[in-house]
């Protein structure tokens, strides 16, 4: 279900009123989810963090930390009111512009893009991004450099607060017409803001509890 405009065409986060909505609209508010069962981290920001650790150990120290939250893929049971069933689950947005300048930023930036499922754009200079000759098969279908001339559709876009070159990223893409990108600095960002809550509900009483009906449709 999305209300008013649909996905993604009238406002941004959160609109069925998830567990995520209320602490975005909090100052400094924690995530809300801290549930025992943890989802695994993505095989792709195991890979990254394993490639950042030999090369860049101060970089790869951050990236551990943004990736621990476990909550992509996490699936909880909600509560029912009239004998549906209701599974809550953190889903990745799908495609995350990371516009930075420096080398530190934009491995914090791929680093939480990666944690949360995300496939990646990097929006950097040379000297930022010459550890992409180097990364693997893996992570290189996953990671992709597009030119500022040029910038694809993507569903969340990250900057670097003062870069010239991703703020100009930020007003391109915010003026497109369709449905909101969320823009997020990258000193503030959080990583459960690069998910997207879904409920799927299964209704009974809807059928009247006969699954045979579910069956034959």
């Amino acid at each position: 279900m999305q209300p008013f405009g649909g996905h993604g065409l009238s406002g941004s986060g959160p609109k069925l009123g998830g567990p995520l909505l209320l602490p975005r609209l909090m100052h400094g508010a924690p995530c809300p989810l801290t549930a025992e069962t943890t989802a695994p981290v993505p095989s792709a920001a195991r890979a990254f963090l394993a490639f950042l650790e030999p090369r860049d150990p101060p970089s790869a120290r951050k990236v551990r930390a943004v990736i621990a939250h476990g909550l992509c893929g996490l699936s909880l049971d909600l509560p029912a009111i009239s004998g549906e069933t209701n599974r809550y689950t953190l889903r990745p947005k799908g495609i995350v512009l990371c516009a930075c300048e420096s080398w530190p930023a934009l491995l914090h930036a791929v680093g939480l893009a990666l944690g949360t499922g995300n496939s990646v754009l990097v929006l950097a200079p040379d000297p930022a991004v010459e550890w992409l000759r180097q990364v693997s098969r893996q992570l290189a279908n996953l990671i992709t450099r597009v030119n500022p001339g040029a910038l694809p559709e993507c569903d969340v876009m990250l900057i670097q607060r003062g870069a010239e070159t991703a703020e100009q990223a930020a007003l391109t893409i915010t003026a497109r017409e369709g449905r909101v990108v969320p823009v997020y600095d990258l000193d503030t960002v959080q990583p459960e803001w690069l998910l997207s809550e879904v409920v799927t509900t299964f209704n009974h009483a809807a059928i009247g509890a006969d699954l045979a009906l579910v069956a034959g449709s």
